[in-house]
């Protein structure tokens, strides 16, 4: 998953990279589809189920990411994972693991409203078991991802609570330009992941993005 923002300054096997590009922020969160290989590098990420994804990721160096010693939490998705942080390099939100969830430091600070929106990001795994995929999955064939997060439902950065106000699947294109995403406090918390689909254009791919406004 790859972000490109804008504004302030799958396993099948499939992954997914969010993208964020120079006046916006660009989400693209589909950079390959592979084919799962049997001559995986032993050093290759693991997904949550501890496959390996045949994939490149930055290293936690390139992205600067650290520790929070946080959890983010989606309970009623039963998603539990490790909150770190990171930066975005060249305009582009990627996270360097499979397995965790992180938070972005160009944006908001959860631990400070007044910083503006939090943004947190995660991979989804095509037929895999990525951070993302407990909160939208496209299974087997189908053409329509199952949404598994709604209004209402709770989430968690650290101590800090939230609450979905909505959830939208967007184009690429339309994720790089939505302004309640980049715009400074426009919004309270923006979950980004990727809804990677092996029909459909690397540029076309779409995201999952979910708004929440903290309580």
């Amino acid at each position: 998953m790859t972000i490109r923002r804008g504004g302030r300054s799958g396993i099948g096997v499939g992954w997914t990279l969010f993208s964020v590009a120079a006046a916006t922020v660009a989400v693209l969160l589909g950079l390959r589809w592979l084919t799962w290989s049997p001559l995986v590098s032993p050093d290759a990420p693991v997904d949550l189920a501890g496959r390996q994804i045949p994939v490149d990721l930055p290293s936690d160096e390139e992205v600067s990411a650290r520790d929070t010693g946080g959890v983010f939490e989606a309970p009623a998705q039963g998603l539990r994972v490790p909150l770190r942080s990171a930066v975005t390099v060249g305009g582009v939100i990627n996270p360097p693991s499979l397995t965790d969830a992180y938070l972005y430091r160009d944006f908001g600070d959860p631990d400070d409203p007044a910083s503006g929106t939090v943004v947190a990001a995660m991979h989804s795994v095509r037929g895999g078991n990525g951070p993302g995929n407990a909160l939208a999955d496209r299974e087997g064939s189908a053409e329509a991802p199952s949404v598994r997060i709604s209004p209402g439902d709770p989430v968690l950065l650290g101590a800090v609570r939230y609450v979905v106000t909505a959830v939208e699947v967007q184009a690429r294109a339309a994720t790089s330009d939505d302004a309640r995403i980049w715009s400074e406090g426009s919004s309270d918390l923006v979950v980004l992941t990727c809804l990677i689909d092996p029909r459909v254009p690397l540029a076309d791919q779409p995201n999952l993005v979910v708004f929440a406004e903290r309580v």
